[in-house]
């Protein structure tokens, strides 16, 4: 079988498992681009514009899109309209003759949504994002294929730039070597905004690099991952750049690996929770005196999107599941001085795990 039919056969599968939630009489207009390719495979080129709709009936799946966008596999699960109107979408849901249509409340328009009441006579109601969150946070065997390239591309790339890193070169010029070396090894592009901060500058977690330049002897934090057809991986490292780290970093350095490394243990234990992960790496860091300066979540999902469910978080309560790609990545962040992450991207096996992205 070629990837390409196994691609289809996939989204096959996922609008199956999707239709099975609707009940008779209703329908799901689905306008999150990145829920429409998850089950579709349509690209979209610039996710914040409306380039897709996807109409879901128990029976029925039906893709509105632009007319200049890229064709899609024929098959029997979907029919393709090259028309975006919500007039022409309103009249596709009148002919389904339902009762209720669902909608995502967080990415179909006030105007676009005013617009719909006036031209269908069901009902409108929001769509619960569990599911299509139930599904998309199980990855498929297709889908954990891409993740693991992901994962290979961003790894060979941060060997290859921590031997390459010398005095002087700015933050900015880091994160564009990233971003090429990245693209040269495959990648479409980086996941997310590369972050690259020297000496206290790490201290921030989600900081973006600047002209700030490199000096021997300073502590490093770069956080990057790699898009690789459409599906994401995430890995941070943290190192002193010298011969001689200070006394400060060795021990948030052995704090922060202590944690990380107890709370990879903890994926052992099943049935295991999003707040069960986080408790353990929180817990530890806590008792050794640095529990204020923890200013995250141990981790999250990711996939197609950098952040999905589930959130390692002390507030969820979710169970992990198999086939689940996490982050963990514990951090300590000391404001003037430095910070500390040590983040991998894992994946959840029936009895094991897999990190896509170790050294």
């Amino acid at each position: 079988m070629s990837s390409k039919t196994a691609s289809i056969a996939s989204f096959q599968r996922r609008l199956t498992a999707f239709q099975t939630q609707l009940k008779l009489g209703e329908a799901a207009l689905i306008s999150k681009p990145n829920d429409i390719f998850y089950f579709t495979l349509f690209p979209q080129l610039a996710p914040n514009e409306r380039e897709a709709f996807l109409l879901v009936s128990a029976k029925q799946t039906t893709l509105f899109h632009h007319s200049f966008s890229p064709t899609l596999p024929k098959t029997n699960s979907l029919t393709s309209v090259p028309k975006t109107d919500l007039t022409v979408v309103g009249n596709a849901i009148n002919d389904l003759k339902v009762k209720q249509l669902l909608i995502d409340e967080d990415t179909l328009s006030v105007r676009e949504y005013f617009h719909l009441k006036k031209l269908v006579s069901c009902s409108i109601k929001p769509l619960n994002p569990q599911w299509v969150w139930r599904q998309r946070t199980i990855k498929d065997a297709a889908e954990l294929a891409l993740m693991k390239q992901a994962g290979k591309i961003a790894t060979t790339v941060f060997k290859q730039i921590i031997e390459e890193l010398q005095s002087g070169v700015t933050e900015r010029q880091v994160a564009r070597r990233i971003a090429t070396l990245l693209m040269e090894h495959g990648a479409d592009e980086p996941a997310f905004p590369i972050i690259v901060a020297f000496g206290p500058h790490g201290a921030l977690p989600h900081y973006q690099p600047t002209e700030n330049k490199l000096k021997p002897e300073t502590p490093v934090l770069i956080d990057f991952g790699a898009r690789y057809q459409h599906y994401l991986s995430d890995m941070t490292r943290s190192f002193w750049f010298g011969k001689k780290p200070s006394a400060r970093f060795q021990q948030v350095e052995h704090i922060v690996k202590t944690a990380y490394q107890k709370t990879l243990d903890q994926l052992a234990t099943r049935p295991l929770t999003a707040k069960n992960l986080d408790d353990t790496a929180r817990q530890y860091i806590t008792k050794q005196g640095f529990g204020d300066q923890f200013i995250h979540t141990t981790g999250h999902g990711l996939g197609i999107e950098i952040h999905e469910p589930p959130s390692l978080s002390w507030q969820n309560n979710a169970v992990i599941q198999p086939g689940t790609t996490i982050t963990i990545e514990p951090g300590i962040y000391l404001p003037g001085e430095f910070g500390y992450r040590h983040e991998n991207t894992i994946v959840i096996n029936p009895k094991s795990i897999t990190i896509l992205t170790e050294l």
